[in-house]
């Protein structure tokens, strides 16, 4: 990655790690990860009950997206949401479920990391994952206040290396 790691983004990708771990150790089918800058949808209580209908070929799934909208390339009904597949996943980490074998994946393959969480798990395929989307989203990203990130320390600020880039 071109940009070095802010002190927020690490502290971020950390406790992602700890909650995959926190699923590996307590051997749970799946967990719903939800960071602090969200807020949930009324039919949040509806996404626990889709996600455990789906099919036992998923690894994550994103249960939020990014203002910046991906194209949908594939749908399937699953209870009143749509599982979906992206041409590109949204980035963001905001709101995910995270099923037991793909904690285990994403333990295994982010023991070093260097890009963010979010920019990391664009490379999905890098640690085997299948990703998939849940729509309508049940939760919205809070934009009225500044990430606690970017409040440590603005990401577009970042040192570069435009070797890197290359």
């Amino acid at each position: 990655y071109y940009k070095q790691l802010t002190q927020g983004e690490i502290a971020c990708f950390l406790s992602h790690r700890q909650a995959w771990q926190h699923i590996v150790d307590q051997q749970l089918d799946f967990a719903i990860v939800i960071e602090d800058d969200v807020e949930l949808n009324t039919h949040f209580a509806d996404v626990i009950k889709a996600v455990s209908e789906l099919h036992n070929d998923w690894d994550y799934v994103k249960l939020a997206e990014h203002k910046r909208k991906r194209r949908v390339i594939y749908s399937e009904a699953i209870s009143t949401f749509k599982r979906v597949i992206y041409n590109k996943l949204p980035a963001r980490t905001c709101a995910q479920a995270v099923s037991l074998q793909g904690a285990k994946k994403l333990l295994a393959s982010t023991q070093n990391f260097y890009r963010p969480i979010d920019v990391d798990l664009q490379y999905w395929w890098e640690k085997e994952l299948n990703v998939f989307g849940l729509t309508p989203y049940a939760v919205v990203p809070r934009t009225d206040e500044e990430s606690v990130i970017d409040a440590q320390s603005s990401r577009t600020k970042a040192q570069r290396s435009q070797w890197q880039k290359l």
